[in-house]
């Protein structure tokens, strides 16, 4: 299983917490800049930052559990 070796990297876990930070912050400031006026840019930034995230955790406790 060459593509579950590839998302149980640590590099993988890194990546996708990281980008998933970045996302969420972003996604945060939009959405602060624009109070009041409905920013679906901004929304989608701010979600899709969190489920990276937490794509991210799950992807380290599967890694936990496999002992790598």
């Amino acid at each position: 299983m060459d593509w579950l070796d590839l998302i149980l990297r640590r590099e993988t876990v890194i990546t996708l917490a990281v980008g998933g930070a970045l996302a969420a912050t972003l996604g945060s400031y939009r959405r602060q800049r624009r109070a009041g006026a409905r920013d679906r840019l901004g929304d989608g930034l701010f979600y899709g930052g969190y489920a990276l995230t937490g794509v991210s955790v799950l992807i380290f406790i599967v890694m936990g559990f496999r002992g790598g």
